[in-house]
């Protein structure tokens, strides 16, 4: 007997394959997709959370400001400063410990070490801040 086509179970066999293929890319697509996102969005945080450590004039305090005001030096397209006076920055600090100098040497200088907590939309970042006097 010369067969010269697929039978059924061949056919649908082959469907079947070809099916949980395509599906698991698309899954793959989808969660490529979805990390892209978060890596953006972490990217803009951290972004965000760099403007907080370029400034010095800020972190020593507890207070709410809008994150243009850590940006008001800088040379900015007005878009941005537009978009950076909708995002609030919220600044929790906490002295931790006051080292004076004078106990040691001749000269007085004074370190203040503290941990500023910094939160900006819902993402929290802490860093520990040294300010000498």
């Amino acid at each position: 007997m010369n067969k010269k086509a697929f039978t059924l179970i061949e056919v649908m066999v082959s469907v079947m394959i070809i099916s949980l293929v395509i599906g698991a890319m698309l899954q793959m697509r989808g969660n490529a997709t979805n990390m892209f996102k978060h890596l953006e969005k972490s990217s803009e945080d951290t972004s965000y959370f760099s403007l907080f450590l370029w400034n010095d004039k800020y972190g020593f305090e507890k207070e709410k400001l809008p994150l243009y005001r850590l940006v008001e030096n800088i040379d900015l397209d007005n878009e941005l400063r537009r978009e950076f006076k909708n995002i609030k920055v919220k600044i929790d600090y906490d002295r931790l410990q006051d080292i004076n100098t004078s106990d040691y040497s001749d000269s007085t200088v004074n370190f203040e070490l503290g941990e500023s907590k910094v939160s900006i939309k819902k993402e929290n970042i802490k860093f520990v801040r040294i300010r000498i006097q």
